[in-house]
């Protein structure tokens, strides 16, 4: 739901900048655009919010898009899950099975313990699939 011009007034800049936002429209600064869903900051808050994007994954650019109005952003409820977690825990897990197939699988009880790491078989299905998903997406001119 997005934030309400009463929600805007009532809250101080310090508790919208603790919460994690969303754009609920496109929005432009005159050189670039933010579309909508993206996850922003707010970063200042005076005639409007002042909004700066999540920085890119490939390029590093974070977008900042001044005096927007409430209406333009919602707040992300807390037990949403954060994407950026999902990644690292896809990634973590991707990892180590390869760490479980590079040794030959679950022979180094001391170093890994058996109970909380998938079996060879596990493992390999599991990389084997991150492998094709890599392979599948479409990937970005180089420049």
């Amino acid at each position: 739901m997005p934030m309400t011009h009463a929600q805007y007034q009532r809250m101080r800049l310090e508790d919208m900048q603790a919460r994690r936002w969303r754009t609920t429209r496109d929005l432009s600064n005159g050189y670039v655009m933010i579309p909508a869903g993206t996850v922003v900051e707010i970063t200042y808050k005076r005639a409007g919010l002042n909004l700066r994007s999540e920085p890119c994954g490939s390029c590093g650019v974070a977008v900042h898009v001044s005096r927007c109005s409430p209406g333009d952003v919602e707040e992300i409820p807390a037990d949403e899950p954060d994407a950026r977690r999902e990644a690292a825990e896809r990634i973590r897990r991707f990892i180590e099975a390869w760490q479980v197939l590079m040794r030959g699988g679950l022979h180094t009880e001391e170093i890994y313990d058996v109970r909380a790491h998938p079996d060879e078989d596990d493992a390999r299905s599991l990389l084997l699939s991150d492998l094709q998903t890599l392979v599948d997406t479409p990937r970005r001119a180089s420049w």
